[in-house]
């Protein structure tokens, strides 16, 4: 059986300089100016990419030459069982953060030119729509799916924690809609103080000087003053107007799931708001 020895580690078993072969030193890439560099050995190279020039040497020495991007791509997609066993581990707990950590760098790269980037947003548009058209809230009649029949509903549907109720199982079937939205309104989960303000008709609002805390709650939503105010306020604000959106979303792409719809439908045609709006509208 031949041994093929490293010829990195054996020059520094001989007398030798610790020079690469003239093939490895005209490939010879150094690292990345934003990549840790690893511990140096033997010149002006470090042993991990020493390791690596060697690697792509033999692969490029081969009768079927392979480059780093053919090897990665058919050890990935390989369906021989000996190599599936060596990526094992990718998806799962153990090595999944290593896994996407690989994923991170070769964006990184990718996004380094114009052409690159656009081809990473476009990769990137095409998995979120893949993931977004996989979740829905589930088919049939609340509370197992999200239809809500105007025939059958009562007036527990109309309270603020029906409403809730509803919004957390559009969140709960919906979290890579929300969480996106959520993420592009409010970024890192930033806090932004505001300042209470007395608007020039709260006291036209609250004649007779109620606190806050008289007011029904239930009709928070459709009150004209603002009843959430401060750093919890805005938090508040973002997640209806994400929550309506999920909600505007999943009645676009199956129109049962209807809560917010019928929610809205009767309470403006109660309070005259529909005959209004067809009066204007002809």
């Amino acid at each position: 059986m031949t041994v093929i020895r490293n010829p990195i580690y054996s020059s520094h078993r001989s007398s030798h300089s610790h020079s690469l072969s003239p093939s490895t030193e005209k490939n010879r890439v150094l690292p990345a100016p934003d990549q840790p560099i690893a511990k140096k050995m033997g010149g002006d190279i470090s042993v991990l990419d020493q390791n690596i020039l060697y690697i792509c040497n033999k692969m490029h020495s081969l009768k079927t030459k392979l480059s780093p991007k053919e090897f990665i791509h058919a050890f990935v997609i390989s369906a021989e069982p000996k190599v599936s066993y060596l990526r094992r581990h990718w998806a799962q707990p153990k090595g999944i953060n290593s896994t996407m950590a690989l994923v991170d760098v070769i964006g990184h790269e990718i996004k380094k030119t114009p052409s690159g980037r656009e081809a990473w947003a476009t990769f990137i548009q095409q998995e979120a729509i893949k993931i977004l058209q996989s979740e829905e809230p589930p088919r049939g009649n609340y509370p197992v799916g999200g239809f809500h029949s105007s025939a059958s509903v009562n007036q527990d549907f109309f309270t603020l924690e029906e409403k809730e109720a509803h919004s957390t199982q559009l969140v709960k079937h919906m979290p890579f809609l929300y969480k996106t939205l959520m993420g592009i309104l409010n970024p890192n989960n930033m806090v932004f103080p505001v300042e209470p303000e007395e608007s020039p008709s709260s006291k036209n609002n609250n004649p007779e000087g109620a606190a806050r805390e008289d007011i029904p709650e239930d009709i928070a939503s459709i009150a004209y003053e603002d009843l959430h105010q401060g750093p919890e306020g805005h938090h508040c604000r973002l997640e209806t107007v994400v929550k309506t959106i999920c909600a505007m979303v999943a009645f676009s792409r199956n129109r049962r799931n209807n809560g917010l719809q019928l929610h809205n439908a009767v309470r403006f045609f109660s309070c005259g708001i529909s005959e209004r709006v067809q009066e204007y509208m002809n």
